[in-house]
């Protein structure tokens, strides 16, 4: 099942209800907003930069820990990444959070902790499909020292961008 399919599913479960389950305006949102990640291997010299930014960062990815070691990572090095919510598919959907590089998707927490996923730790296993929306960095900026654990940022940006354009 493709990302686009799970959420339109969800989508018509929410139809009739609508207007009580504000998921289904996000979900369309989503849908609308959203975009593929590119999922082709890293080069040599991509890889050199992004481990050597890893390692200065003193960040390592952790299991379940995508928003958290994501959000630190792009807030460590804002002007090299873009950070990245959405879904991810391995099996089946899953909300998920990760990084771009020079516009091909940097998956540390799945990539770097199962080699099996990943030849080189970081490359996104061509097989799975990413499907997600940038996270502005300036909005990452605001949350991610406020909290003691990062959640997903897609909810809020979808407010924000609801309330900018009933405002306007």
């Amino acid at each position: 099942m493709t990302v686009r399919e799970h959420i339109e599913i969800f989508m018509k479960l929410f139809e009739p209800i609508k207007d009580k389950q504000p998921n289904y305006y996000f979900y369309r949102w989503l849908l609308e907003k959203g975009r593929l990640g590119d999922t082709r291997k890293f080069t040599k010299k991509e890889l050199k930069f992004i481990k050597d930014k890893l390692r200065l960062s003193g960040i390592a990815p952790q299991a379940k820990e995508c928003y958290y070691v994501s959000q630190l990572l792009v807030f460590s090095a804002i002007e090299d990444f873009k950070y990245v919510e959405g879904y991810a598919v391995s099996i089946i959907p899953t909300e998920h959070a990760w990084l771009e590089y020079n516009g091909k998707v940097l998956d540390i927490v799945w990539g770097g902790l199962d080699s099996s996923k990943s030849p080189d730790g970081f490359s996104a296993d061509p097989k799975n499909e990413y499907f997600g929306i940038e996270v502005p960095h300036n909005l990452i900026a605001e949350n991610v020292g406020e909290r003691e654990i990062a959640e997903s940022l897609l909810p809020l940006l979808f407010e924000k961008e609801r309330s900018a354009s009933t405002l306007n």
